[in-house]
């Protein structure tokens, strides 16, 4: 129970997640509902229409009205929650009265048997969902109540039963009353708050789901509001219900989507907490083309904050944790205040990716209910053109090291030098990458030079790796790679060198130079690779082989079996002619003749199983032949011991 939560937590410790004691950086909210989220929700809303019960009535219309959303066809609806109401049930009216409020101009009249329903609110021994229903009820409709005997009610539900449930419609029960004590509810605020599970520590949920955790925020800033007083509940907590709401944004449920918006507009709006959110609005890679980080300062539900001072207090690379900006303001966009942007290439960053720290702070006067403005964090990538000189590429001598060839092509040109190289030579190259803007020398992830045969149009791929010095040196000793890159494949290949990385904006494949290339030893045909053609070719139709059946014993084996199984037979019925068997008793009845007739057709039978048939075929003749002989066969001794009895 939750009136013993306290000692609970401290008993099994470490088996119900709390945020009691968060320490570390505090949490910043991770997004917002969008222009296109607000839309799309108001489409589950809309999409409702035509109804078919009060429940669906309620969310639908109360989304709307929550969003500011125009409610059509207003006359219909409230002709149909006229008809759909169950005057002996408080969730149908308050599902009735809620759509009419939502409305409006709806005028509901309660039967005297609705008046009897509502008279549970004052009742000790109601449930606490039918006070509550009941209550909310004659708030919609403008009628009073005792507040005094509200709250013993409450208080006796309480008594009974004190779950998750019970205990958030106690709170919002205490939100309404008037002119009495309602400090046991505040109290529980703090409790509940307690039994939510954190998840990563970014969100704070409640484990029956969106609509419970929803209806607690809703039900926690209402009492806060009545007795003028914030809730217990922690900014990182606050920020983490927050960040649960907008995880569940896509939601596809008119119930759903009601208690989410529910939930954020409460946290956008209450006078005492409110979220601030900082996302990304620009593309997150940063060039020449697209100087500015753009981002965005808004509540949860995107509407604007008051003026605020929005500063960078630090951009960091994250290879190296070097800080290339420390407090610079962000400037307002004139067309939306809740826009900001940074020229953040005037801190003439290198290319790289960094984490850009943002606080956010009031202009005019400490708003104490703004909240997560401290440390929120956006990433982007700051990318570059990279240059390539002092470029070599040389045919080396492997016993005298001597250069045998050598050219200096110039980017992007080909070269149309003939380059002839053998299995006593190496293939050499050696360039720098330059970063544009910086001239410094840069290492990209991927840098391969390619040798493509020209007749087989097999690629052979080799890495280049930088120096100490920065630069790249790649070296091919064709006596070793002959065999095993080449596959001693001799011919003409085309050299190109390929260069990509996502920091750079123009990768590139350069076409270098053709060269011959003469190995030693043969080729293993073996080993051919299939030209880039055959790609696209059809391939070999693949056909399934069952397993050959085990071969059968040889036909003499076979017959000697065959008559070694009849000799029996024989046998037997030499010795009935010896013995002088009497065949003069068979009676030739139906009964008699079928039973014979089954009999042989079931010894034939396995015979034919034996010889070629399969037990599923065997068994599906045996079943009707076994039946009729045994019919024919208890028919039969029927007739024979009625025979010997007279």
């Amino acid at each position: 129970m939750l009136g013993h939560l306290t000692t609970l937590l401290l008993v099994s410790a470490g088996l119900v997640l709390t945020t009691a004691d968060l320490s570390g950086a505090s949490v910043v909210p991770t997004g917002i509902l969008t222009p296109a989220d607000l839309t799309r929700l108001a489409s589950v809303f809309q999409d409702t229409y035509p109804y078919t019960d009060l429940q669906t009535a309620y969310h639908a219309t109360g989304g709307l009205s929550l969003l500011g959303a125009d409610i059509h066809h207003a006359e219909d609806i409230c002709k149909f929650v006229k008809e759909k109401l169950d005057p002996r049930s408080a969730q149908s009216l308050f599902w009735a009265s809620s759509v009419a409020k939502n409305i409006g101009k709806c005028v509901l009249t309660l039967s005297p048997e609705a008046l009897e329903t509502l008279e549970g609110v004052e009742t000790r021994g109601t449930e606490i969902a039918n006070i509550y229903h009941s209550l909310m009820t004659l708030k919609n409709l403008g009628s009073g109540f005792d507040s005094k005997m509200v709250l013993a009610a409450v208080n006796q539900a309480l008594v009974d039963d004190e779950t998750l449930l019970t205990v958030i419609y106690a709170i919002h029960i205490s939100a309404e009353v008037k002119d009495v004590n309602v400090d046991n509810a505040v109290a529980k605020i703090q409790e509940v708050v307690e039994h939510a599970d954190e998840v990563d520590g970014k969100y704070l949920q409640f484990e029956s789901g969106l609509a419970i955790t929803s209806l607690f925020i809703e039900g926690a800033y209402k009492l806060a509001q009545h007795v003028i007083t914030a809730p217990d509940i922690t900014e990182d907590q606050l920020v983490m219900f927050g960040n649960y709401f907008i995880s569940r944004k896509h939601v596809q449920t008119v119930k759903n989507a009601f208690y989410l918006v529910n939930a954020i507009e409460t946290l956008a709006n209450n006078r005492f907490h409110n979220p601030v959110a900082v996302t990304m609005l620009s593309k997150p890679t940063i060039s020449a083309d697209n100087r500015k980080v753009v981002v965005k300062v808004s509540r949860l539900n995107g509407a604007p904050v008051s003026e605020l001072t929005v500063i960078a207090e630090s951009a960091k690379r994250q290879s190296d944790g070097a800080v290339v900006l420390s407090r610079k303001p962000l400037t307002q966009s004139k067309e939306d205040r809740t826009v900001y942007e940074l020229d953040f290439l005037q801190a003439k960053p290198g290319h790289g990716f960094y984490t850009i720290t943002i606080n956010l702070a009031p202009q005019h006067k400490e708003d104490d209910r703004l909240v997560g403005t401290i440390g929120a964090q956006v990433e982007v990538k700051v990318t570059t053109q990279v240059v390539i000189g002092q470029v070599q590429v040389s045919i080396v001598d492997l016993e005298t090291s001597s250069i045998a060839d050598s050219i200096k092509p110039v980017y992007p040109v080909k070269s149309d030098a003939a380059m002839e190289a053998d299995y006593h030579q190496k293939f050499s190259m050696s360039f720098d990458l330059l970063d544009e803007t910086t001239r410094e020398k840069i290492q990209p992830h991927q840098v391969f030079l390619r040798l493509t045969h020209s007749e087989t149009l097999r690629d052979i791929y080799f890495i280049a790796e930088p120096q100490t010095t920065g630069s790249y040196n790649i070296n091919i000793n064709l006596a070793t790679a002959g065999r095993s890159s080449f596959n001693n494949l001799s011919g003409q290949y085309h050299v190109q060198l390929i260069v990509g990385d996502s920091i750079i904006n123009n990768p590139f494949v350069w076409d270098l130079v053709d060269v011959s290339l003469l190995f030693g030893g043969d080729t293993d045909q073996t080993d051919q690779p299939e030209s880039q053609s055959s790609d696209y070719q059809p391939r070999p139709e693949i056909v399934h082989v069952f397993r050959e059946a085990e071969k059968r014993p040889s036909a003499v084996v076979s017959n000697t079996f065959t008559v070694l199984v009849i000799i029996p037979v024989l046998v037997l019925i030499v010795v009935w002619m010896k013995l002088g068997a009497n065949v003069s008793g068979f009676q030739a009845t139906p009964s008699a003749i079928l039973f014979h007739v089954g009999l042989a057709g079931i010894l034939g039978l396995y015979y034919c199983y034996w010889a070629y048939l399969n037990m599923f075929t065997t068994l599906k003749w045996l079943v009707p032949l076994g039946g009729v002989t045994f019919v024919a066969g208890n028919k039969l001794l029927k007739d024979i011991a009625q025979q010997r009895t007279t």
